[in-house]
């Protein structure tokens, strides 16, 4: 949600420990967020290979988060 719609929940944050976020505040905020859209500085893309790692390792060691409903983790 934050990577979505990061407005709304900073607002949503704000109401929830009573700090209103102004007017002021609202547009400074999108503000930012207009300048620094996703993939503004280029993307992240890691090979697994380059560091010893196999998919089945990974799927192995985190499988705890990833065979869990608690943790919203796609594998």
């Amino acid at each position: 949600e934050f990577v979505d719609r990061p407005l709304q929940l900073v607002q949503r944050v704000c109401e929830h420990f009573d700090m209103p976020l102004g007017e002021d505040g609202r547009t400074a905020l999108q503000a930012h967020i207009d300048a620094n859209p996703k993939g503004k500085h280029g993307k992240h893309e890691y090979d697994l290979a380059a560091y010893g790692l196999t998919k089945a390792m990974i799927d192995e060691r985190f499988a705890f988060y990833t065979g869990d409903d608690r943790w919203p983790i796609s594998a």
